[in-house]
Parts: C-alpha cells; structure tokens; sequence
C-alpha cells in the first residue's frame, strides 16, 4: 500500500532554501538534479517507508541520504510518511532541530 507524503513548513522551507543555494552557487542544473533526486526518495518513501535507517527511535524518526551533502528526516504514521526536514551537512552540520 502506497503511503502520502506530506511535508512540513519546516521542511518546505529547507528544501527552498537548498534549491536556492544550489541554484545560485553551483547552477540551475544542480537545482534541478536535487529537485529530481528528493522526489525520487519521497516516491520511495510513499512504497517503503522503512528503507531509511532509524535517528531518533524515541521520537520515531528516520532519515535518508539523498545525495553525499543532504539528508532528509521524516516520520512513518500508519497512513502516511511525513517529510520533517533536509539538510544540506555543508551548510548547518550542528545539532538538528525539528
């Protein structure tokens, strides 16, 4: 069963803000290739939740690499994974708020 996705605020604005970086410092193609790159995971996300590996078992949240410099956090609910944050480890690689 395929899950929704759903993103928070938070991670909206995350994802802006790397495509921006991207965009601007390394060119509109490396934006684009990221853009493809996160939509890829979500669509992985949304038919096997659990491929991530488990951050915080507490707080039931998981994370994916999406490229060498970017992970994306998330959380499983029963009917849907929701998109909790990206981060680019070039630019905040300090202690990661939720």
């Amino acid at each position: 069963m395929e899950l929704r996705t759903r993103w928070t605020r938070k991670a909206y604005n995350d994802f802006e803000g790397i495509v921006e970086y991207l965009s601007l410092e390394l060119g509109k193609k490396s934006a684009s290739e990221f853009c493809k790159k996160v939509f890829d995971a979500t669509e992985l996300l949304s038919q096997f939740p659990m491929s991530g590996i488990e951050y915080n078992e507490e707080r039931q949240i998981r994370s994916l690499r999406i490229s060498r410099n970017t992970r994306l956090f998330y959380r499983v609910k029963t009917d849907s994974v929701t998109i909790l944050k990206l981060l680019d480890t070039r630019r905040s690689p300090g202690k990661i708020n939720f």
